[in-house]
């Protein structure tokens, strides 16, 4: 377990330092070795229906995710460098101003 959060705690280290560097493709590939290591963790981490929405957005194209949000709700952060096909996504972007609620309903 202390293994597991050791690779965890790197791996978010990773993620800085490739935002730092404009490396998002990686970023997402980061982000799909921390969904895996996670699940490794806990098995009560994921259920097969987020795990087939997991696995129909990398077929369509997505380089990595993570179940993002605690308890009852939450959502799938995913990254990509295409767009997903039909699947219902919300894109979502950098800038300097910091965070912002984005809505499309």
């Amino acid at each position: 377990m202390v293994d597991n959060l050791d690779v965890v705690k790197s791996i978010g280290k990773s993620i800085g330092e490739e935002l730092v560097k404009g490396n998002f493709d990686h970023i997402g590939e980061i982000f799909h070795r921390h969904w895996e290591v996670k699940k490794q963790r806990d098995s009560l981490v994921s259920n097969p229906k987020v795990d087939e929405m997991y696995e129909l957005a990398r077929s369509k194209g997505a380089l990595g995710g993570k179940l993002v949000g605690l308890g009852g709700g939450g959502y799938l952060l995913l990254y990509s460098n295409c767009e997903l096909g039909e699947l219902n996504c919300i894109p979502v972007g950098l800038d300097m101003e910091g965070c912002k609620v984005v809505y499309e309903g």
